[in-house]
């Protein structure tokens, strides 16, 4: 009975939905990653004019080089492995390439002439900097991760005579649009990241590490590793006028925020994704972008996962007073003790001045008293923290609250219990999954969600402790 409505669907998408073209995309990196021989040119007079090939492999490109050249003399280069260090060109008839941080490692030969092999972890064409254009980046699927339609809401696209069901959705960043989405190319399963307006090289690069980390608070997973950043003459990605390959830190896999698929596995009625909206997405990426301060803390949540469980509750604690810090002086007006900032500021003189006129004498610290007046119209921190959950409408439950109250022992590099006697650290895991949950309710309420957060304490005491936790696995905020 569901046939035809599959049908229609697909025929819909097949007539409405978004045209990707990967043809030359597929074509060009297939030509790049294959080997060829080029030329070296150098300012050290060892390694400039000699020959050398180049082939893609492991997060990098694997070169080999003939003899150094018996010039300078050589010694005098040594110090730098005779000019390998630092940037070098890579010329043939058809390709110019820069190798701009030089090789990434370096293998020299010594009873071979000094031959030598390594990586290239960072390479470019000549003309990658000096041209404004259409990017697309292409990021390869690490390990066990899983790609953003699991997590956010999308629609479905076409790639030549194939039609994705889901998958594709577009964002705008400073009102520039960007579509994301995953397919396999060069049989290599990859997440795209692509403009399609002229945009300097810079900004696209900043915008796709704030994609990147704003998508690893959500799921928990940065896609790292490497990325191949193409540029085209137009948005019909036909034709590259230039590209850029980086080795980038490795990929990492955490603690999602979300996780639509689980809640539908789980769910014995209820069978709906609850999907991150892609407007939210969106104003999240935006708001990193426009508060640095707001960029620091996604980039903590998303990375913290490779630290120790003490270290982990440390720097939840930094990012959930860095977020708050944001949200009460965006809402300084509605809870500031007095209304008016004018007044506040007219009080606060005036008072100073009466402290002022006051002998010294009178004090054990006078500067004390004048800085304390200083935050007459300010919230307490421990009331702030409150706070800035209350802003959001975000409700906290006793425990919430036990756990907020200690982020500053942890701040201060303290542990506020007995981990000797808890071989499992239960109580640790409890607190860092809790102050986790918080900080990125935070965050994404900041940025418009309104839904089901997973409660990993809960996940974990399910698969792991078996407390009998009285909490949801699933909490709508």
């Amino acid at each position: 009975m569901n046939r035809p409505n599959k049908l229609n669907r697909l025929d819909k998408i097949k007539l409405e939905g978004v045209k990707v073209n990967l043809v030359q995309t597929n074509e060009f990196l297939t030509n790049l990653f294959s080997k060829k021989e080029f030329t070296i040119k150098s300012k050290y007079p060892t390694i400039n004019t000699i020959k050398c090939t180049l082939e893609k492999g492991n997060r990098s490109f694997k070169y080999s080089a003939g003899e150094i050249l018996p010039k300078g003399p050589p010694v005098k280069y040594q110090h730098k492995s005779y000019g390998y260090q630092d940037p070098f060109e890579l010329i043939s008839e058809d390709y110019h390439f820069i190798a701009y941080n030089g090789a990434g490692s370096i293998n020299l030969k010594i009873g071979k002439g000094f031959t030598s092999t390594g990586e290239i972890r960072d390479l470019k064409s000549k003309s990658f900097d000096n041209l404004t254009g259409i990017h697309r980046a292409i990021i390869p699927k690490p390990k066990f991760h899983n790609f953003p339609i699991r997590y956010i809401k999308s629609e479905g696209f076409n790639v030549g005579s194939s039609i994705r069901v889901a998958g594709y959705f577009l964002i705008k960043i400073n009102n520039r649009p960007f579509g994301i989405y995953d397919y396999k190319i060069n049989e290599i399963e990859s997440l795209f990241i692509e403009n399609y307006d002229n945009l300097p090289s810079n900004d696209f690069e900043n915008y796709i590490s704030a994609i990147i980390y704003c998508f690893g608070i959500v799921s928990g997973q940065l896609f790292r590793d490497e990325v191949v950043i193409l540029k085209y003459a137009s948005p019909k990605f036909e034709k590259i006028i230039a590209f850029n390959y980086k080795k980038l830190e490795d990929s990492m896999k955490g603690i999602p925020a979300l996780d639509p698929q689980l809640y539908w596995q789980l769910s014995e009625t209820n069978k709906i994704r609850p999907y991150l909206e892609k407007e939210v997405f969106e104003n999240l990426v935006n708001k990193s972008l426009k508060d640095l301060r707001l960029y620091r803390a996604i980039r903590i949540m998303s990375e913290s996962c490779q630290y120790p469980i003490e270290i982990k509750a440390s720097t939840y604690s930094v990012a959930l007073e860095t977020v708050k810090n944001i949200i009460i002086e965006e809402n300084g007006e509605k809870i500031n003790p007095f209304k008016l900032k004018k007044k506040a500021s007219k009080t606060i003189k005036e008072l100073k001045k009466i402290v002022d006129a006051i002998p010294e004498s009178e004090f054990n610290s006078k500067k004390m008293v004048l800085n304390k007046l200083e935050q007459l119209n300010q919230v307490g921190n421990k009331d702030s923290l409150l706070l800035s959950f209350k802003l959001l409408n975000i409700k906290l439950s006793e425990d919430d609250k036990r756990c907020i109250n200690m982020r500053n022992d942890f701040l201060h590099g303290r542990i506020p219990f007995d981990i000797e006697n808890d071989p499992k650290a239960y109580e640790l895991h409890h607190i860092v999954y809790k102050l986790h949950l918080l900080v990125c309710s935070l965050i994404l309420k900041y940025s418009g969600f309104s839904g089901l957060m997973l409660n990993n304490i809960k996940l974990a005491d399910l698969l792991h402790f078996d407390k009998k936790l009285r909490e949801p696995l699933f909490r709508k905020i």
